[in-house]
């Protein structure tokens, strides 16, 4: 049984947790204060590395349509230290030996260009150990909220949506993944509807060189319905 703490234990301790959480919320703020007119058209290529890095034969859909944008890929599912890393805005390349977890750095931060607020879909592997599943869950718009890390709630509400990282476990346990595709949806203005129209338009001109260079891209689909274009590129 654990020993009581002191009431200066216990403010330690809470001082501590609300410092921790301050951190991260600062380094997101650094992130969000860096984001230019030329945010929305890194924010697509940053997407699409990312779901490079998570799968050797990755499959890429881009679709907008009048009132946000869905971006999404088949790949690894998320665990926890994975889902952890995403709230946190950690990367594994901030950690020295790391494998590929937590992959969407700092580099991600550019695709709040978009929306501070992301909803996050996608498959979360549910482990007893490092290499032992328990079965998995499907994770169904989860508020990724940037909208206070500004704020003096920023580090309350850090605290709170990694409190819900903790209890996704509990959802609904599957034996094996139901859908692979791990997705964010970025609410948009109509203003901005129209510029990353624009965005996607660039994109697809570019998009062969891209497939070319990277191997482990083996497709990319963009629906824009907003000018009703549907490419695939293999």
């Amino acid at each position: 049984m654990e020993e009581e703490l002191s009431d200066v234990e216990r403010w330690q301790k809470s001082e501590d947790e609300r410092l921790e959480y301050e951190g991260y919320c600062n380094k997101i703020r650094k992130g969000l204060e860096d984001l230019d007119e030329k945010s929305g058209e890194r924010a697509l290529w940053e997407l699409v590395q990312n779901a490079r890095d998570t799968s050797s034969e990755a499959r890429i859909k881009v679709e907008l349509n009048d009132t946000n944008i869905i971006f999404s890929h088949h790949g690894k599912p998320f665990d926890y230290t994975s889902f952890r890393a995403l709230v946190k805005q950690d990367s594994s390349k901030d950690r020295n030996g790391a494998d590929q977890v937590g992959q969407y750095g700092t580099g991600f931060m550019t695709t709040h260009a978009f929306n501070r607020l992301v909803y996050v879909s996608g498959p979360f592997v549910v482990k007893t150990g490092e290499e032992t599943i328990k079965g998995y869950v499907q994770v169904k718009d989860f508020e990724l909220d940037r909208t206070l890390v500004d704020t003096a709630e920023g580090p309350k509400k850090m605290k709170e949506q990694l409190e819900k990282v903790k209890q996704l476990w509990k959802g609904e346990l599957l034996q094996e993944i139901n859908d692979d595709a791990t997705s964010f949806r970025y609410d948009l203005t109509p203003s901005q509807v129209r510029n990353v129209s624009d965005q996607l338009s660039s994109a697809i001109h570019l998009m062969p060189f891209v497939l070319v260079i990277n191997s482990r891209i083996k497709e990319v689909e963009i629906c824009n319905h907003y000018t009703k274009e549907h490419f695939t590129l293999t």
